[in-house]
């Protein structure tokens, strides 16, 4: 794993995000799996999108504010929801 200050090196925000997010969750100890949402199998429109990786990952739920309630399309949404 590249540290968060060589992510700097690349000039590109993502790298950056992920050494610092897993920098962060090791220091916290956790021990549980990250997806790449890139990785996963999921259709274009944004709420299509989140439901496709929230099916593919296994998420029981999902937690918004009340701004995410204003321009997300619940019929894609998994069966948990």
């Amino acid at each position: 794993m590249p540290s968060v200050w060589n992510a700097f090196d690349t000039g590109r925000v993502a790298p950056v995000a992920t050494a610092s997010t897993r920098a962060l969750l090791e220091l916290l100890g956790w021990r549980g799996q990250i997806f790449i949402s890139s990785a996963l199998p999921a259709r274009t429109g944004r709420s299509e999108r989140l439901a496709d990786l929230a099916d593919a990952t296994g998420a029981r739920a999902y937690l918004c504010g009340t701004g995410g309630m204003t321009y997300l399309d619940h019929a894609p949404s998994p069966s948990w929801a």
